[in-house]
């Protein structure tokens, strides 16, 4: 990576700590990737992100079984439509895209893609594109 390059911080916001991990590893394996929070449910999440003030949110959309994801991507929209969100998922695009869509997501992966969808999902994104990739 060049110095001058900037590195995008990234909160990932899921309720299993596993998953956490497995992502942070993986987004700091890239050299302009940097995971500046995690956070388990939606109070954390808005407060990780007034605090570390992240480039862009990884937010899963069901917490404990229900739908918590959407409705935080909804609050975070509301306070800055700018931020971008990727939301992620074990569920079917079909049951959720367009809801993540409506609530300010910019994308839809799901879990079950392999690692570098992931890493290229955030990059499109990044760029200003939605995640036509994860969309799948």
């Amino acid at each position: 990576m060049n110095p001058v390059e900037a590195v995008t911080k990234i909160l990932i916001v899921d309720d299993s700590p596993l998953i956490r991990k497995y992502i942070t590893r993986l987004l700091e394996l890239e050299p302009d990737f940097k995971v500046c929070g995690q956070a388990e449910n939606g109070p954390s999440a808005l407060q990780a992100i007034e605090d570390q003030r992240p480039d862009m949110v990884l937010v899963d959309i069901s917490f404990g079984g229900n739908e918590a994801g959407i409705d935080l991507m909804h609050a975070i929209n509301a306070r800055d439509p700018n931020l971008p969100m990727l939301a992620i998922s074990l569920h079917e695009k079909d049951l959720y895209g367009d809801r993540v869509l409506r609530a300010g997501a910019r994308g839809y992966l799901m879990k079950q893609e392999a690692p570098d969808q992931l890493i290229a999902a955030i990059r499109q994104i990044l760029k200003g594109d939605l995640s036509h990739d994860g969309m799948r």
